[in-house]
């Protein structure tokens, strides 16, 4: 048992807190009753969006329906007017919840995207190097080539999957600007971006061959004409452009399919979780109930019960 001093200091502790003291803690302080909107003991919560003036509308929308003013009344019509406000509330509440569910998913569903993809880029860079480097055994090689497809492939099947195929693709188009051709490294990536069996890796292979031949030529000989050169030069620059122009569309397309698949699968989250439903559907069924009776009450009062 605690002892007389305990008990006091306790008593004096319990004193000096006050509680919020300022008009925003106290409100705050109010809030602290809002277990959820949908069950607030707060006629108006405002921090779901509600306001006062909706409510006294409906209020005094509710009372003109009848025309007998007195207490009794009065406090019946009162009554309705909160029975429909939480109807309201409660598809309110339906709606953000499916909303809420709704976005969820999609979220979910990008980072999960985005977590698979970044996968598919870690695993192509890194077999694309190690086979660059030089893999020990033509086995390894070709487990590695089979590899690089299949990564590919499964980048291709998502758009954030084609930005980066375009992004390399778009950094080498570069390169041949820069430089007119494209080194051996470069165009082992760009047949490895593109897929080994890829038509414009044949044609980009053969201008770049005849490209660095001229540029060759044009390194041992100060005064060699460019103008073949700069001929290959844009062909290699268009075949890309037409690559690119080619994965774009690809982009667009698979960008179509997603927001469909996405459409499709949030449609499938229009009923909320079941232990919601269930919660919904208790509320729902008392209100209403509570709403037929009053009604059936003032309605005795104001024309009789042998309307």
């Amino acid at each position: 048992m605690a002892s007389d001093k305990k008990i006091n200091a306790n008593r004096e502790n319990g004193c000096k807190g006050k509680g919020p003291t300022s008009p925003e803690g106290k409100a705050w302080s109010r809030r602290n009753a809002i277990k959820s909107g949908l069950f607030s003991r707060m006629l108006v919560v405002a921090a779901a969006g509600e306001r006062q003036e909706d409510f006294d509308a409906l209020l005094s929308g509710v009372r003109n329906q009848f025309p007998a003013q007195d207490f009794l009344i009065a406090f019946l019509a009162g009554d309705l007017a909160k029975t429909i406000w939480g109807l309201q509330r409660l598809d309110v509440y339906q709606t953000a919840e499916i909303r809420k569910q709704c976005n969820t998913a999609r979220y979910r569903r990008s980072l999960e995207k985005l977590a698979e993809v970044d996968t598919l880029k870690a695993q192509f860079i890194r077999d694309h190097s190690v086979l660059f480097a030089g893999a020990p055994l033509p086995a390894d090689r070709v487990a590695l080539s089979v590899s690089l497809e299949k990564t590919r492939i499964q980048l291709e099947q998502t758009s954030m999957g084609i930005e980066f195929l375009l992004e390399e693709i778009e950094g080498i188009q570069k390169e041949i600007e820069r430089d007119g051709y494209l080194p051996r490294p470069t165009l082992e990536l760009l047949a490895n971006v593109c897929g080994v069996g890829d038509a414009h890796i044949k044609w980009v292979t053969w201008a770049n061959g005849l490209a660095a031949t001229e540029m060759e030529k044009f390194n041992t000989a100060e005064e060699a004409d460019k103008t073949t050169f700069e001929k290959y030069k844009r062909l290699l620059s268009d075949l890309l452009k037409s690559k690119l122009d080619t994965m774009r569309v690809m982009k667009e397309v698979v960008n179509n399919l997603e927001s469909v698949e996405e459409r499709d699968y949030l449609a499938s989250l229009v009923m909320p979780p079941m232990e919601v439903v269930e919660k919904i559907g208790r509320t729902d069924a008392r209100l209403r109930r509570n709403f037929h009776k009053t009604l059936d009450t003032l309605m005795d009062f104001v024309y009789g019960k042998d309307r």
